[in-house]
């Protein structure tokens, strides 16, 4: 995914959202204090550029972004400076940027390819970060390491053709990360195990493919077997 932006400096807007209430009541309403109306800006909070930037001190390509429900803490998946850029949404304030090596804009023949860049997917589960990456790398970090957190480790999905993971999703109950390629001649979906504790992925993981209406799973392991199953829209690990 690509996203292009043309000012010296990444703005990140920060709206207000109209609230409906249900009933017979006003379609407006104050919550602490604040009255709910058109979406408008707030403020603007400007992101500098790294000695990794590699578009001319832009900010030219981002991805996926993600706020902390808990923390009140917004990443931003920096491309054009290779990092994953932090701000704490309740004060509206930068934090810094997160190394991981990332791959940053990746260009062939003159050509941006979205899908060889990196970071792409962000994700926070409790103290966790995950970041994914080019070429198919999957990142990891403790969040209750001195700031900027050091990568915890990093753990590769197997793709091809130096093509990015990109979109994530974490299950905090069974510390259970999927992870997609989607640039893949055939994309495909990885399982990969957490530990909880110190963040560290697992080697070990499963991979699994769509085809047609179901799912037929190619396994990629160097611990214990998973039991797999299959249906016409999910598939589950036990």
């Amino acid at each position: 995914m690509m996203r292009k932006c043309s000012l010296t400096l990444f703005l990140l807007l920060v709206v207000t959202v109209p609230f409906l209430l249900l009933g017979t009541g006003s379609g407006r309403a104050d919550e602490n204090g604040r009255r709910k109306g058109p979406v408008g800006l707030l403020k603007t909070i400007p992101i500098p550029g790294t000695l990794a930037n590699t578009t001319n001190g832009n900010l030219y390509s981002f991805d996926i972004s993600w706020v902390d429900q808990r923390t009140q803490t917004y990443y931003l998946a920096d491309r054009s400076n290779a990092v994953v850029d932090v701000v704490n949404a309740k004060t509206g304030t930068f934090v810094g940027q997160i190394p991981g090596g990332f791959k940053g804009v990746a260009v062939v023949g003159g050509v941006v390819q979205g899908g060889q860049s990196g970071p792409n997917g962000v994700v926070t589960g409790g103290h966790c970060l995950f970041v994914t990456d080019a070429p198919s790398r999957v990142v990891s970090f403790n969040l209750t390491s001195p700031f900027p957190p050091p990568v915890v480790n990093a753990v590769s999905t197997g793709g091809a053709d130096g093509f990015r993971a990109d979109e994530l999703a974490y299950d905090p109950k069974d510390g259970l990360l999927l992870v997609i390629n989607p640039n893949d001649p055939t994309p495909f979906g990885t399982f990969i195990r957490v530990n909880k504790s110190t963040c560290a992925l697992e080697n070990h993981s499963e991979r699994y493919y769509r085809r047609g209406g179901g799912v037929s799973g190619a396994i990629l392991r160097t611990g214990r077997p998973h039991r797999r199953s299959a249906s016409r829209s999910a598939c589950r690990l036990q």
